[in-house]
Parts: C-alpha cells; structure tokens; sequence
C-alpha cells in the first residue's frame, strides 16, 4: 500500500496526501491516473496524456468532486455492496473446502522428513510455501470494518473528523479501484 499511496513535498516542504493515489484508472487507456494540483486543490488526470498526449482523457479530476460522489455513492449502495460481499464469501467457502488439519499434518511430517535429511532445503522452502499459502487462502476474511462504518448514523461527522491519511485509508480498505473521465465515476468495490 505504501507504494500506491502518494504523500508528496511541495518545493516549500508543504506535505500533500493524495487520498485516491493509485486507486484511479483511466476509463480511456486503462493506466493509473497521476496526481495533478493547481492553485486550489488536488487532483488527477489521465498518466498517459499528462506525460506523452498519448491519450485522449485530458480532463483533471479533482479530489473534492470525486470525494462527495464516492461518499454519496457509497451511503446509497452499502447494502447492495454487503450483499455481493456476503455472496462472494459464501461462495469461496463453498468452493474452497479445505481440510486445514490435514495440511497442518502434512506440514508436520515435511518438518520430520526434512530435520531426517530425507528432503533438501530447497524442496522443504518450496513445499513449505506451497502447504502455507493454501492454509492462507483457507483463512475466512473478517467482515470490512470500514464498510461497517458507512452504516453508522453518525458516519458524516465521523468522515469530516478524519484526517487526510485516515481518508486514504479508509478508501483504500473499501475501494478496489475507481475508473474516471472527467467526471464520470465508475467505482469497483473490494468486496
């Protein structure tokens, strides 16, 4: 996430947090949107177009215009939003049946097989690792605590009580990616 979320240093060492850094997509191109700020406040356009012309999205979004329809959007869908995500976890359980005791067995006779010296390091790190990231993705994802948020009667206040970084979090735990022109809003969800 580091990487994706731009904190940047004006010339005057002023610190600007760009609260959808890395989270915008070109409706045009597909590219991540670059910052872009002029006098009065932040925004993005199109990477293509800012460096090369190259594409045709010229448009600069700016931050405040998208923050109010994302919040609006959001307030208005979270049940829908809830629901796909209730749906998609019923699923991955459903498909993803995996006997956790048994690959923790199976991990426990690879860690005797190797202390024997019947197995290299090599094979033992490769096995490790596969046995591990199947135990990972086994693991039932805790409900979104930030979409629960949305659902608070007080969420406006709670919203405009949070600081730059906060909002960038925020939106980062609840948005997968957003696809803009100009004005247009296409927001995906991480459901």
């Amino acid at each position: 996430m580091k990487k994706n979320g731009k904190i940047r240093k004006s010339k005057t060492g002023e610190v600007r947090t760009y609260i959808f850094s890395g989270l915008l997509k070109c409706k045009e191109c597909g590219t991540v949107m670059a910052s872009a700020r002029n006098n009065t406040s932040l925004g993005y356009r199109c990477r293509h177009w800012r460096f090369n012309r190259s594409c045709d999205n010229n448009k600069v979004t700016t931050e405040n215009v998208l923050e109010a329809n994302l919040l609006a959007r959001i307030k208005n869908d979270i049940q829908d939003i809830k629901l796909q995500a209730e749906i998609k976890r019923k699923e991955r359980e459903e498909s993803e049946a995996i006997d956790v005791d048994a690959i923790q067995e199976e991990l426990k006779r690879l860690n005797v097989m190797f202390r024997k010296g019947r197995i290299d390091e090599e094979e033992y790190d490769a096995e490790c690792e596969a046995l591990e990231n199947i135990l990972n993705d086994a693991e039932v994802k805790e409900p979104n605590s930030s979409m629960e948020l949305v659902l608070l009667p007080e969420f406006d206040e709670l919203y405009q009580s949070f600081s730059r970084e906060e909002r960038r979090n925020f939106w980062r735990d609840i948005i997968d990616h957003v696809v803009v022109k100009g004005r247009e809003f296409d927001p995906h969800f991480s459901v």
